[in-house]
């Protein structure tokens, strides 16, 4: 099922500039976003409705593909909820429950490139998977949801099996084509330099919710250095215990978290 609420937001926030009547159109919806996701007080995007009508296109064609590779891994969408909207540019979507369904949320804005639309909507609809082969890596408040343990092993699962899903690359799964040339060269040496230092880290503070920022985020898209280089951590991880322990990648959707974490736990020690 795909609700879409773009032309709401054309119509409702560009014309009549009545904010609250769309985000009625979902009310649970954007609690969870704006709880969880974004400041109310980050200013709303203001794209004309041509190009937001082409980005949704876009992802409406990567949704399809989605769709049909896990059918060819003999993984069903069926049940799952996929919502198209306008945001506040803060993120390229990620998963919630909805009372007892899980639901994808993809904000139109941020998808700039056809890469961008096949890599991340895919990367979105396998946490929406995971949540539901394994609803302890849910989260229902901040702390949890920040918690090292929860983001490197659940955005390392995404990761991987995007790369498994689409048949990609590290790069392309990672990134898409969000990087110039200059940085797509530069930023994995910088990763490995401090992997070391990553791996430590992350076995440290594995079960906290303070840390370094720079580890899932962009601080500054002009001076990206090894910034989200627990996405690059958390993807080498979750495939050496696939690899290693001989589970198969789609296995890792069911693996429950106390399990999932031990065995990471595992690889982050022999790595630091």
């Amino acid at each position: 099922i795909v609700i879409d609420l773009v032309e709401d937001f054309i119509s409702l926030c560009l014309q009549q500039n009545d904010t609250p009547v769309y985000e009625a159109r979902y009310p649970s919806f954007f609690e969870h976003y704006y709880r969880f996701w974004c400041s109310r007080d980050r200013p709303r995007v203001d794209s004309d409705a041509r190009e937001l009508r082409l980005r949704a296109a876009r992802v409406r064609r990567a949704i399809d593909l989605c769709a049909s590779r896990l059918r060819r891994w003999d993984l069903s969408p069926q049940g799952l909820t996929v919502i198209l909207f306008v945001g506040r540019n803060t993120s390229n979507g990620h998963a919630f429950l909805n009372g007892d369904k899980w639901v994808v949320w993809i904000p139109v804005e941020t998808y700039s490139t056809d890469l961008l639309a096949k890599v991340f909507v895919t990367h979105e609809v396998v946490h929406a998977l995971h949540y539901r082969g394994s609803p302890g890596f849910y989260f229902n408040d901040k702390q949890e949801k920040e918690r090292l343990s929860r983001q490197l092993i659940t955005e390392g699962v995404a990761t991987f099996l995007t790369t498994v899903i689409l048949d990609c690359s590290d790069q392309e799964a990672l990134w898409g084509d969000f990087l110039t040339q200059h940085q797509y060269d530069t930023w994995p040496i910088e990763c490995r330099k401090r992997a070391l230092e990553f791996a430590k880290s992350c076995y440290e503070h594995f079960s906290e919710s303070s840390y370094d920022s720079s580890f899932f985020r962009i601080l500054d898209p002009k001076k990206i250095v090894a910034d989200r280089c627990a996405y690059l951590l958390g993807l080498d991880i979750v495939r050496d215990v696939s690899r290693k322990e001989n589970i198969a990648p789609l296995e890792l959707l069911k693996l429950g978290r106390e399990d999932f974490e031990c065995r990471v736990l595992r690889e982050l020690e022999s790595q630091s």
